[in-house]
């Protein structure tokens, strides 16, 4: 099942985890619940592929402006 979720709050839950901030379980929720806006999905799989154990902080960061841009339309 997919859960909704807005171009603003996947921009907050990657952004939290750049700078180590957010609930113990966030990322792992994120990472394991597909969203069901087609555009924030690939959005969540492209952050999953760049995320731990090495994360891609620049391409994780690109992620969560796309994420606030597809937020705003």
């Amino acid at each position: 099942m997919a859960v909704k979720r807005t171009g603003e709050e996947v921009a907050k839950i990657i952004r939290d985890f750049i700078k180590g901030e957010g609930v113990e379980w966030d990322w792992d929720d994120f990472e394991s619940l597909a969203i069901a806006d087609p555009i924030l999905e690939r959005i969540r799989q492209e952050a999953f592929r760049s995320g731990p154990p090495h994360p891609n902080l620049a391409k994780l960061a690109e992620l969560a402006e796309q994420a606030e841009a597809h937020g705003k339309r």
